[in-house]
């Protein structure tokens, strides 16, 4: 199973970024393989849950904007949590990211479900609270009367205040720039340094880890994992879903009637969007992605039931928009068009009447001319 982790970190150089969480908690940059048109089916700006199949037949599930009063950055700001764990087709997997997508739906359980996830993606407190372990200070005091004979050259060298070296050498935080700049003059090597090194996170029982440092966050790929964990597996079975497509309004009974839908019937095998609920999406962008089951605070239905979908076979969408849209417009412009005929011959005739009228006067005054001579 593969999991992604999108957050930041509490200082200001601690921006979002999507990480990939190995099996040993270690982090590297990588983004899921969420494609763009899985993206513009969710609003940004609120909680999402979305299943997916992937064109290999792979299970994604993305849980976007898990959040907990006492995580903010440093503007105080709320920082998120986006998930995604892609999955083998197999029923073990299946069930597995069916279970998890249930739980994200009971609403009433979302607290606690956010707790576990902020409590596998650990917040590193303060970025300048990085110190020596405890255990490491009289062998680092050692090396440094070793490698560092002018204490002031060094700090001019380096450009670092003595009251930041005293600091280092006490076991009292420092900026772990500061930090990493001293070890690597201690030419301790990036492995003693992640050895050495204390930062200060929101639980200090976990084993630190050097890209923590860098992220802001560290991740914890077995709670991950057990988060998956299907208590009682016989509450799951696979009964074949029923395909015909429908879509709701995002509100706590549809949430829960999905959820009770996920722990009976299997998905469905088509490839794309299996699950969508988001807030704020159009009823017309759902509905064209015939989506499985989707739900959205923009979708209004008489009570709180689900509506069908009409979905058209595939290649029939441009029939559909030759004989809804296009058919119309075509009868409007030939209408339009015999409108203006019909206008400019009624104009054609006018004029030639006019041009007859113009002519018999004409001949008139001519005659009248004629007789006034002849007297």
């Amino acid at each position: 199973m593969e999991i992604y982790v999108q957050s930041r970190g509490r200082d200001r150089d601690k921006d979002y970024r999507w990480v990939r969480v190995l099996p040993d908690n270690s982090v590297q940059a990588q983004l899921p393989p969420l494609s763009t048109e899985t993206i513009a089916l969710i609003h940004n700006e609120s909680p999402s849950i979305v299943i997916d199949r992937l064109q290999d037949n792979r299970l994604l599930l993305l849980l976007t904007k898990i959040q907990t009063s006492d995580r903010v950055d440093f503007l105080a700001r709320p920082i998120r949590i986006d998930l995604v764990w892609v999955g083998e087709n197999t029923e073990e997997h299946e069930r597995s990211l069916r279970y998890l997508a249930a739980r994200a739906l009971n609403t009433n359980k979302l607290g606690l479900l956010a707790r576990e996830i902020s409590a596998a993606v650990t917040l590193l407190k303060d970025p300048e609270s990085i110190k020596i372990k405890n255990e490491y200070l009289d062998e680092i005091k050692a090396l440094w009367e070793i490698k560092i004979t002018d204490r002031q050259d060094f700090t001019i060298k380096f450009q670092l205040d003595t009251d930041v070296i005293s600091r280092f050498l006490n076991g009292q935080p420092i900026h772990y720039k500061k930090f990493v700049t001293i070890c690597n003059a201690l030419e301790l090597g990036d492995r003693k340094i992640e050895e050495i090194h204390q930062p200060l996170f929101d639980d200090l029982e976990i084993e630190v880890r050097g890209d923590a440092l860098e992220y802001g966050f560290q991740v914890s790929h077995s709670n991950l994992i057990q988060l998956l964990e299907v208590p009682d597996s016989k509450s799951f079975s696979n009964i074949p879903p029923n395909t015909t497509p429908k879509i709701g309004k995002n509100i706590p009974p549809l949430c829960y009637g999905l959820a009770e839908e996920l722990q009976k019937y299997s998905l469905p095998s088509q490839q794309g969007a299996l699950i969508v609920v988001t807030g704020f999406k159009q009823r017309e962008t759902l509905e064209q992605a015939k989506i499985w089951r989707s739900l959205s605070k923009l979708i209004e239905t008489e009570g709180d039931v689900w509506e069908n979908v009409s979905v058209l076979p595939e290649g029939e969408w441009e029939n559909y928009w030759k004989t809804v849209v296009q058919m119309p417009f075509s009868l409007f412009k030939l209408v339009m068009e015999s409108i203006q005929k019909a206008l400019s011959n009624v104009a054609d005739r006018a004029k030639l009447s006019g041009d007859r009228e113009t002519l018999s006067d004409s001949s008139d005054r001519q005659n009248d001319n004629n007789s006034t001579g002849r007297s």
